[in-house]
C-alpha cells in the first residue's frame, strides 16, 4: 500500500496538469451521469401515483 501511494504521488507531481484534467473530467462525467439519471427517474415515475395511468415511454 505504501508503494501504491508513493507511486501515485510521484505521478501526480510529475504530470500535474494531466492529472488535474483527468480528475476534473471524471468528476464532470459522474455528475452529468447523476443528473441525467435523476431526470430520467423523475420523468419515468412522474404519474405512478395515479391508478390506470399508462407507463411512460422513453422515446
Amino acid at each position: 500500500m505504501k508503494t501504491l501511494i508513493r507511486n501515485f504521488s510521484y505521478t501526480f507531481r510529475r504530470f500535474f496538469a494531466a492529472s488535474v484534467l483527468n480528475i476534473a473530467g471524471l468528476s464532470i462525467a459522474f455528475s452529468s451521469f447523476f443528473v441525467i439519471m435523476t431526470q430520467i427517474d423523475y420523468d419515468y415515475n412522474f404519474n405512478k401515483g395515479y391508478k390506470d395511468y399508462p407507463l411512460a415511454e422513453l422515446n
